[in-house]
């Protein structure tokens, strides 16, 4: 029953595309023709195309070796510049090697020669030197060649007149030799003479010398004798100036005390000789200062008031042996502040008062302070010669001379 069915099927199938077996064959016999055009068609594209392809290979390669032998050709040209551009190099290498070469020779040969042409200045001026000795030797051989000429013609003048005479021809022979010794004799004493009128410049030289010497120690001495006199006179008008009472009472008792003997003493002693301060002071001021061992005496006193600063100063003063001074503007030359800086003079508490080229005379509170007295001499490029001034009156002239206070 499921074949008949089937069948039945397959033949409304066919009944119904109204299709025949001769008509499937004549179908697949077009196909197959279309397939065989087909075929044949895209067979010859292919052969045309291969032929294409291969003509436009043939193209490629045929450039490419044109290219390739361009290349080759270019590549010749350049290695041959290339080759003849290393041996020009390689040439300018050598040529430069050979110049530098040249150069260094020519650069011995010029020192070379420096030294030679050195060489022959100093023997140039040595050979006119030793000329110049022999012209003048030469010349005083000419002048007693010549004074010998003269006495030999005044020979030979009487030796012409003695031929006239021939019984005196022997005298006249005597009289030629005579003349001869008598010439060698003045010539050798000429070269003494000469001799000896060497030694006696060469003396005058060395005492000229001497004496210009002596001279120049002299006028040292005589400047440094006028600048100590200024000095002084600084000094002697400084202590001409007023002064309390209780001063003039102090140098009165100066003056009645022995020098030497007080310079030895400490400065508390010397005051308490002086009537200045008591002993019971003095203890005091002492343990003050052992207890402040930074402090001077000097300072002790006058803070303490039993004793001024000016009498202070002039203890000082004498026991160092150094002049006093009060610094009125009279006594302070102008120009002598300005050979240290203001600031050093502040800070070391002491003013150049006067100076010459060699020293400067320098006012100090504390002529013991010898950092002061190196400043000042590497500032004002001068000895210092050191005085003692109180330190009221420096303040005051540096206040005066630099403007600080």
């Amino acid at each position: 029953m499921g074949a008949g069915q089937t069948g039945s099927a397959g033949e409304r199938g066919g009944h119904a595309t109204g299709e025949t077996p001769a008509l499937k064959d004549d179908t697949i016999s077009k196909l197959d023709v279309a397939v065989t055009t087909w075929t044949s068609q895209v067979d010859e594209a292919y052969t045309r195309l291969a032929q294409r392809i291969a003509r436009a290979q043939e193209q490629i390669n045929l450039q490419t070796a044109a290219t390739a032998a361009r290349e080759s050709e270019t590549g010749r040209k350049q290695a041959a510049a290339l080759e003849a551009a290393e041996a020009h190099v390689q040439s300018l290498t050598q040529e430069v090697a050979q110049r530098e070469e040249e150069v260094a020779a020519a650069t011995q040969r010029i020192a070379q020669l420096k030294d030679e042409a050195a060489e022959l200045t100093s023997e140039v001026l040595r050979l006119q030197k030793a000329l110049n000795e022999q012209t003048f030797a030469y010349a005083q051989q000419q002048e007693d060649l010549e004074r010998v000429r003269t006495a030999l013609a005044s020979a030979r003048d009487q030796l012409t007149a003695a031929r006239a005479l021939s019984g005196r021809a022997e005298e006249f022979r005597a009289l030629l030799e005579a003349e001869r010794v008598r010439a060698a004799r003045i010539e050798e004493q000429l070269r003494e003479e000469d001799k000896e009128a060497a030694e006696a410049s060469q003396k005058v030289k060395v005492l000229q010398g001497r004496l210009d010497e002596i001279t120049i120690e002299n006028r040292k001495e005589t400047a440094i004798l006028r600048f100590e006199v200024e000095m002084l006179r600084r000094v002697n008008l400084s202590l001409g100036s007023p002064s309390p009472a209780k001063q003039d009472t102090v140098r009165e008792k100066d003056a009645r005390e022995d020098s030497d003997r007080e310079r030895k003493r400490r400065m508390g002693e010397m005051l308490v000789g002086m009537g200045v301060i008591t002993h019971d002071q003095l203890t005091a001021v002492l343990h003050e200062q052992t207890a402040k061992p930074q402090r001077r005496i000097g300072g002790i006193l006058v803070e303490r008031g039993y004793a001024s600063e000016e009498v202070v100063a002039q203890v000082l003063a004498r026991q160092m042996s150094l002049p006093f001074v009060r610094l009125v503007p009279e006594v302070v030359d102008a120009a002598a502040p300005r050979l240290i800086n203001g600031q050093v003079a502040k800070r070391r508490q002491c003013i150049p008062i006067t100076a010459n080229a060699d020293i400067v005379v320098l006012a100090m509170a504390n002529p013991q302070d010898l950092i002061a007295l190196d400043d000042v001499k590497f500032s004002s490029g001068r000895s210092v010669a050191p005085v003692v001034a109180t330190g009221s009156d420096i303040a005051a002239a540096i206040g005066r001379y630099y403007g600080l206070s």
